[in-house]
């Protein structure tokens, strides 16, 4: 934040990181706190390098980086197929029950209104999440996800979880999307 030859910062991540940037430095800045950023994926894509894509990203650090894609939004036209590219790609599909069960697990205050994830769960490995939700997937898995349906109110399309849980959310079209 203090190099001499930087003259604008651009800052991502919690609270805490960008407040680290304010302080430090009298520079520049254009900063955004935490975040809970959508992918979507439409009928056009290349869906086998889409989802390999977001394989990548949202498993990458066990989705803790706030840039981390969180949620994806799938038009309805290829949703299913989009969702066996995502397996192909080592995510493991779970059901709504057990993503309920992962839910009632790791966020603390759930289903309150307050609801949020508890820290001891943050950045754990897919197989911990499904094993405290009392089911198994293989120890290599790196993303779990969860077809929502059109729920955009679903508690994992809602809030920043940090962990390698995404939901699958359809839409009509683009524009919807």
């Amino acid at each position: 934040f203090t190099w001499p030859g930087i003259d604008l910062l651009v800052v991502t991540g919690g609270e805490a990181g960008v407040e680290a940037a304010r302080k430090t430095t009298n520079k520049r800045l254009i900063a955004a706190g935490a975040g809970n950023p959508p992918v979507v994926v439409d009928e056009t894509a290349d869906l086998a390098r889409a989802a390999r894509g977001i394989y990548d990203g949202a498993s990458f650090d066990n989705n803790i980086v706030c840039a981390d894609e969180k949620e994806i939004i799938v038009v309805e036209q290829a949703a299913d197929a989009f969702k066996r590219e995502l397996a192909a790609a080592g995510a493991v599909e779970i059901t709504l029950a057990q993503a309920e069960a992962v839910a009632k697990a790791v966020l603390l205050d759930y289903p309150g209104p307050k609801r949020r994830p508890n820290p001891k769960w943050v950045g754990r490995d897919a197989a911990e999440l499904a094993k405290a939700g009392g089911f198994s997937v293989p120890d290599s898995c790196r993303l779990l996800f969860v077809d929502v349906g059109r729920d955009v109110d679903h508690v994992f399309a809602r809030i920043e979880q940090m962990m390698p849980l995404v939901p699958v959310l359809r839409a009509r079209d683009f524009d919807e999307a």
